[in-house]
């Protein structure tokens, strides 16, 4: 039996991810990378930073498992979804949107680990990245 583990999500204040809203989107960002009928939860690498820190998970001894489905908006560079366990770093897959509209991704996650699902940049640049997420 799974037990709930304690996520903490890092990247939106709390009334932010609790109600679905933009508090942190740009107008653009707003406009542009909406999933039609579902809550998506924005989140940003900030103009110069390497990485977001999407969530933290505290498992409670036992595996804690998720689908999150990550969004990018139109243009965006490359980005590497990341376990970071703080002694290693293992890499999920990487995002990328060249198309009109934004582009999701779903990514499994499973672990009895504490560690850090981050959002990193995939190459070189320091202009700011956002997207969004959401959870299954």
């Amino acid at each position: 039996m799974t037990t709930s583990p304690v996520l903490r999500l890092l990247s939106l204040p709390a009334a932010a991810v609790a109600l679905g809203l933009f508090a942190t989107a740009t107008p653009a960002f707003a406009a542009a990378c909406l999933i039609p009928n579902s809550p998506c939860y924005p989140w940003a690498i900030r103009e110069g930073d390497e990485d977001t820190v999407l969530l933290e998970i505290i498992p409670n001894n036992a595996d804690t498992g998720a689908i999150y489905r990550v969004c990018v908006c139109p243009g965006t560079p490359d980005i590497s979804v990341v376990f970071d366990f703080f002694e290693a770093k293992r890499a999920l897959g990487v995002l990328s949107s060249r198309a009109e509209g934004p582009v999701c991704r779903d990514f499994r996650i499973q672990t009895s680990r504490q560690s850090l699902l981050k959002l990193r940049r995939a190459k070189e640049g320091t202009a700011a990245i956002e997207g969004c997420y959401q959870t299954y």
